[in-house]
């Protein structure tokens, strides 16, 4: 009984505070991970209470990477048609390609957010889980990871309705975070935001 007055005594003032609103934010920037490139964001925010949301969402990145593939080698005879040296072993070589991978990443989580200047400021840290994969065929990712999150937006309006502001994001596998290979493991993005405030 007491569990349950101390539930409800809670619940009505955090409910005080309650915001009670919703805002959808899109974000341009840039990625880290393998040799980086852009990085494309789309997030859903739900405010529970005033210092408390629920967010999920889609960030896209296509960092460059490297790929090798088995190629002959070639050297210019004395007639006009190159002809193929074969080595004593197998008279191929590896040969890098650079190209552009594509990693989606749904992260999902809770936002502590810190109001400031009577609400048009707005500081933020949030924590939660993502499902990670990529495009890469010879090495796909595809995977759940956890993921951190740090910003500020101020509001364009008096209303708060329009916000623009900036956000950072780290992807990672807590059981590889000092993997060399951190294009398969662990993503970090930067992105300048937009954002739209429904309700409240």
């Amino acid at each position: 009984m007491c569990m349950l007055l101390l539930s409800v005594a809670v619940t009505s003032v955090l409910g005080q505070d309650s915001s009670r609103s919703s805002t959808v934010t899109l974000g341009v920037g840039g990625s880290g991970g393998g040799y980086g490139g852009p990085a494309f964001t789309g997030r859903y925010e739900y405010r529970f209470f005033k210092y408390l949301a629920g967010e999920a969402g889609v960030d896209t990145t296509l960092p460059s990477v490297f790929s090798y593939q088995y190629v002959p080698i070639f050297s210019i005879s004395s007639g006009t048609f190159p002809t193929t040296i074969y080595s004593s072993q197998t008279g191929y070589t590896y040969f890098p390609f650079q190209n552009r991978d594509r990693v989606t990443m749904l992260p999902f989580g809770i936002k502590g957010i810190l109001p400031l200047a009577n609400g048009r400021v707005e500081l933020f840290l949030g924590a939660g889980g993502a499902y990670v994969w990529s495009s890469r065929r010879f090495s796909a990712v595809s995977a759940w990871r956890e993921q951190t999150s740090i910003g500020g937006r101020v509001a364009l309006d008096r209303h708060r309705r329009f916000w623009v502001g900036t956000n950072w994001r780290f992807y990672g596998d807590l059981g590889n975070l000092s993997n060399r290979y951190v294009t398969d493991y662990n993503w970090y993005t930067g992105t300048a935001d937009v954002g739209f405030r429904f309700g409240r």
